[in-house]
Order: C-alpha cells, then sequence, then structure tokens
C-alpha cells in the first residue's frame, strides 16, 4: 500500500541562499489565514481559526463546495453548524474559489496534499504555510517552493503540523511561527518528525481498535457480552482512518491488517444474526447507522462502512444508512447513497451501528429490533447488541 505518507526518492532540493540579516518580510496582507480545501479536515479548520478572533479567507478550488457552503450545506451538525452559521455572516470570515486569492493571507493551512501544490502556485515572500494533517512536507512544499525561487527559512516560513498540539518547520523560527499561530506544545525539530508524531497518534488508535476488536472476538467466543467486558476495561474502539505506515513495525502491521479484516468479518456476523431469526441475508433490509470514520467528523472517504455496505449488497442485501454528517456517499462501484432522514420508518429487519454521532437519536429502537452494535457501546435491550 502506498500514500502520500510513504517515503521513496525525492530530487534534491535547490541550494538555499544565505539568509537576510533581516527577519522575513512581506507585504500588508488582508487576511490573517486561509485554509485551502474544505472537506472534512479543512473545514473544521477554517471556522476553528476564526473563532480565535482572525480574519479569515475559506477556500476550495471547486465553485460547487463554496456556493454549498454558502447555503449552509456543509454536512455539518449542532455548534459546528452554528459556528458556520455565524461565520458565513461575519466579514471576517471570505469563502472562495480562486486560489490567487492565498497570496492575500499572511498564514496558509493546508488541509490536504491535493491542495498543496495550489498554494505554492499562490505563495509569496513574508508568508506561513502549514501543511496539516497528512503529507509529506519536502516533497510537497519545500522542494517546489524552492524551484519557485521562495526558499523555506528565507522567504517564507514551511512547517508541518497535526492541525492542533505539533508542528515541526524546516527551521527553528518556522517551528516557533506555526506553534504560536496554532497553539501547539510540542515543538518538533523538523517536518518530518511532526509528520511520524502525527502518524503515531493515527497508528495507535487504529492498534486500540485491533485490539478491542480481538477481545470482542475472544468474549463472543466464550459467551460473555463484549461491550460489558471493554466498558469495563475502559478499551473500545475509538475508529481509524486508513492509515499507510511506512516505516517498519510488526505490531502496527498486524493491527492494520486485522482492521482490514473487519468488514468482511461483519457482514459474515449480520448473516448469521439474521439466519438466526430464519432470515437470509439475500433480500434482507438492513440499516447500517453511522457511516464516518470517527464520530463527530464528517469524513466518510474510505470508512469500513462503506466495504461493509458493499459485503451486504454483494450478498443480496437491500441497504440503506443513516448519517447526519454524512447526507450523501458513492461505493466504488459508482453507486450513491443519501442518508435516509426517517430511518424508524424503514422496517429494517437488522439495525447496523457503525458510528453513533454525537447527538444522534437512537430513540426509535426497541427491544423488537434486531441490532448489530460494532461499537461496543450501545446500550438497550437489544436482541444481540454487539458483535
Amino acid at each position: 500500500m502506498t500514500s502520500e505518507n510513504t517515503p521513496g526518492p525525492l530530487p534534491a532540493i535547490p541550494r538555499q541562499r544565505t539568509a537576510p540579516e533581516a527577519a522575513i518580510t512581506g507585504p500588508a496582507f488582508r487576511y490573517d489565514a486561509a485554509v485551502i480545501g474544505l472537506g472534512p479536515d479543512g473545514l473544521p479548520l477554517a471556522l476553528g481559526v476564526f473563532a480565535s478572533g482572525r480574519r479569515v479567507l475559506a477556500l476550495d478550488t471547486d465553485p460547487d463546495v463554496v456556493v454549498a457552503l454558502r447555503h449552509l450545506r456543509g454536512g455539518m451538525t449542532g455548534a459546528d453548524l452554528e459556528l458556520l452559521r455565524s461565520a458565513a455572516g461575519d466579514p471576517r470570515f471570505v469563502l472562495a474559489s480562486d486560489p490567487a486569492e492565498l497570496a492575500r493571507a499572511q498564514t496558509i493551512l493546508i488541509s490536504a496534499p491535493s491542495a498543496a501544490a495550489s498554494a505554492v502556485e499562490a505563495a509569496v515572500p513574508g508568508q506561513l504555510l502549514i501543511l496539516c494533517g497528512r503529507g509529506r512536507t519536502e516533497q510537497l512544499l519545500t522542494i517546489p517552493l524552492a524551484a519557485r525561487g521562495l526558499f523555506p527559512g528565507v522567504d517564507v516560513s514551511v512547517a508541518f503540523s497535526d492541525g492542533h498540539r505539533i508542528a515541526g518547520g524546516v527551521t527553528r523560527d518556522c517551528t516557533r511561527e506555526a506553534a504560536k499561530f496554532l497553539g501547539a506544545t510540542e515543538e518538533l525539530t523538523s517536518p518530518a518528525a511532526a509528520e511520524l508524531a502525527t502518524l503515531t497518534v493515527r497508528a495507535a488508535a487504529a492498534v486500540t481498535s485491533a485490539f478491542a476488536a480481538e477481545v470482542a472476538d475472544a468474549a463472543h467466543a466464550a459467551g460473555l457480552d463484549p461491550a460489558e467486558v471493554l466498558r469495563a476495561a475502559g478499551t473500545v474502539p475509538h475508529g481509524a482512518a486508513p492509515l499507510a505506515w511506512p516505516l517498519p513495525a510488526p505490531l502496527i502491521a498486524v493491527a492494520l491488517a486485522h482492521l482490514d479484516r473487519r468488514p468482511e468479518a461483519i457482514v459474515g456476523r449480520a448473516a448469521a444474526l439474521l439466519a438466526g431469526d430464519a432470515l437470509d441475508i439475500a433480500g434482507a433490509r438492513i440499516l447500517v447507522v453511522g457511516v464516518t470514520h470517527t464520530p463527530g467528523h464528517a469524513d466518510a472517504t474510505d470508512s469500513p462502512a462503506i466495504e461493509i455496505m458493499q459485503g451486504l449488497l454483494d450478498a443480496g442485501a437491500a441497504v440503506a444508512y443513516h448519517d447526519p454528517l454524512a447526507p450523501r456517499i458513492v461505493l466504488p462501484g459508482g453507486r450513491t447513497f443519501h442518508s435516509c432522514t426517517a430511518p424508524e420508518d424503514l422496517g429494517a429487519e437488522l439495525v447496523l451501528i457503525h458510528t453513533i454521532q454525537p447527538g444522534m437519536d437512537l430513540g426509535w429502537l426497541d427491544d423488537s429490533h434486531l441490532v448489530l452494535d460494532t461499537t461496543y457501546c450501545l446500550g438497550g435491550p437489544f436482541r444481540h447488541p454487539v458483535l
């Protein structure tokens, strides 16, 4: 498996010229910060920066995304939706789709590797560019900027961050500048160190989820309630986004392999539960509740729920889903699904709980429902409540 996090040979960085004695300076900027890429990571990042009192340019190169956000259709609920509503009516928060506007922001936060090229093309001296969450800073920012004659640490500041706690820049000053802007508490010596630290946090979540799933399997085989065991131990899966670990690490490799097999196991368990009620999975009405990676986040890209739904369809089931944070998903074959707004009216013969979103109303579930709970967090008088 390869990804933007997988190391590989890179071209040599053009030789940096000597930094001038004066600090990096630039033009007067209209915005304190720009966030490019308004997906499930970028939009909350932009709103968080705006909430800190800064002037924000929220930019996505897809005009349809910008139009949807202007009409408050960003897949957000609760407090996040209220913050978007407040920001959309404030002149300090500007939504745009023209990447040339990035040149007017003192700091550019790049929320996805695919947005880095636009940031590099628009960059001007005096800016701070921070790659957030994913990607390799050297490949995406340092080398391309230097090729444009903008030398990191001299003409522009460059850093990587998880967007919150961790920051590492190409120079000590870059690290300090990024950490100050983000309020990061962990200042690392390089972008590469910050990238690996961020990956480590994600890998720890993956290992925890795999461990919890393995304990659940053992408890189930022993005739015990996995949810009871995991709650008492304080070890429950919290969801883990797709991860390509770039270094030798047998434990992490085993955990990731276990997680890769999990969707198939869930489909098999669903078939077994239905068979216990004298129902064939072929033709059964199955509702999947929650399809995003983690509770409270709108990202369903490559979520295990996608593979689970596809597996259920391949087995002949009639599948629907309910998730207010993901109003639309596309399966690998191109089939599009929309979240149902009245799950209680579907008459599902099996309800599969994948992600319980904050504030999600599950009050319609009762002891008449056959429930497969893959979160191990759902209480209630349900039949067969856990995986």
